[in-house]
C-alpha cells in the first residue's frame, strides 16, 4: 500500500480568518513545497490558546482521532507560526524513505528545551557522542497509528504540566519513546544556529545537510505578529515569499 500523508500544523485561534493570516508565511511555503490543499490540515481552529500542552498533546490527539478513517498512512507535522517549508514535500518523502522510514522520526536539537540540570531530571538518558541528540516536539514524519498511540500514552504519563515537551522527555526516560532523531538534520532545521544560505537552499554548517522544513524556535513571540520580523528575511532569502 502506497504511503497516503498528512500535513498537519497547529492553528488554534479564534478564527480560521486569524489562524490563515498568522500562518501566512507557512501556509505561502506549503503552497510552494506542493503540498495538496486537500491533505494540509489545520487543527484547532476556533479555540482560544489553552496552553502548550493541551494545544499540542490533547487537541492534536482529539484531531487525529476524528481523522482516523480518512485512509492517512503517514502525518508530516511542524509547527506552523514559527516555521516553514524550504523544499518540496517530494524532496522530504524521498528523505524520510531513504532513513528507512522509521515508525516515527523527529526533529533533533543540540539543546534540551527548558530544562537547565539534565544530569538531575534525566540521567544518562541521551546519547552525547551525538550533536543533534534530543527530540525537539517542533517537528515530526510517523505513521499515522505509530504517533497517535505514542500521544495517547503521554498523556497518562504520571506528571502533566503546561508543557507537553515533558511528555515527551519522560517518554524517552521511561524508554517506551525512542523515535529516530533528525539528527543530520536532513528534513527539520531547529533554529538559526549552524546556518547559511547555499545557491538558495538553506543548509545546516555543521551536519552539511540541507534541511527542508525551518523552525524558528524559541525567542520572543508577538501576539499578532508572532516571529515574522525573524522568518521574513529568511523567507525571502529562501525565496519563498517575494
Amino acid at each position: 500500500m502506497g504511503m497516503k500523508l498528512m500535513v498537519l500544523t497547529a492553528a488554534v485561534f479564534p478564527s480560521e480568518e486569524e489562524a490563515r493570516r498568522k500562518l501566512w508565511i507557512f501556509l505561502k511555503s506549503a503552497e510552494k513545497a506542493g503540498v495538496p490543499n486537500k491533505d494540509l490540515h489545520l487543527y484547532g481552529m476556533g479555540r482560544g490558546f489553552p496552553g502548550y500542552k493541551t494545544m499540542m498533546l490533547d487537541y492534536q490527539v482529539e484531531y487525529l482521532r476524528q481523522h482516523r478513517d480518512d485512509g492517512y498512512t503517514h502525518i508530516l507535522f511542524s509547527d506552523g507560526w514559527d516555521a516553514f517549508f524550504v523544499a518540496p514535500l517530494t524532496e522530504i518523502v524521498m528523505k524520510y524513505q531513504q532513513l528507512n522510514s522509521p515508525p516515527i522520526l523527529t526533529a533533533a536539537f543540540f539543546q534540551l528545551g527548558n530544562v537547565s540540570d539534565e544530569e538531575k531530571q534525566y540521567p544518562n538518558c541521551f546519547n552525547h557522542d551525538i550533536y543533534y541528540r534530543y527530540p525537539n516536539r517542533g517537528g515530526y514524519f510517523a505513521e499515522y497509528e505509530a504517533i497517535l498511540e505514542a500521544f495517547e500514552r503521554m498523556l497518562k504519563l504520571p506528571r502533566q504540566t503546561g508543557d507537553e515537551c515533558f511528555n515527551w522527555y519522560d517518554a524517552w526516560q521511561e524508554g517506551w519513546f525512542r523515535p529516530e532523531l533528525d539528527s543530520d538534520c536532513r528534513i527539520f532545521q531547529v533554529t538559526d544556529n549552524n546556518v547559511a544560505e547555499l545557491n538558495g537552499r538553506l543548509m545546516n554548517t555543521h551536519t552539511r545537510y540541507l534541511p527542508c522544513i525551518f523552525h524558528h524556535a524559541g525567542g520572543y513571540c508577538d501576539q499578532e505578529t508572532g516571529k515574522d520580523r525573524v522568518m521574513i528575511p529568511w523567507a525571502r532569502r529562501l525565496g519563498v515569499i517575494e
